[in-house]
């Protein structure tokens, strides 16, 4: 199953480690230092084009992972995961919104 997350680019359900609130997320010091570090890496794909409303890290068979910035709150993210797969989870992963 595929998760689109903008900007015409999906990911495979059962590579997302994780979906942060952008807000959320910046606010803690730990996320920050992981963003600098992925940035400087050059491990950002950004779809948002604007201010993100969500950090989607993803892990990728060539890399380590990839963080995405999406356009699309954790909350309809979630909703479209919930859509395809007609439970709560992304691939029997439990997917939570923080």
């Amino acid at each position: 199953m595929f998760l689109l997350i903008g900007d015409d680019i999906s990911v495979r359900t059962r590579d997302v480690v994780l979906i942060l609130d952008a807000d959320t997320a910046t606010k803690n010091p730990a996320t920050r230092r992981l963003w600098q570090q992925m940035e400087r890496d050059g491990l950002i794909v950004d779809c948002a084009f604007d201010l993100p409303r969500s950090l989607i890290l993803v892990k990728q068979p060539a890399r380590d992972a990839v963080l995405y910035l999406s356009r699309f709150s954790p909350a309809t993210l979630r909703e479209r995961a919930n859509k395809r797969k007609g439970r709560n989870s992304l691939d029997g992963k439990e997917f939570t919104v923080r």
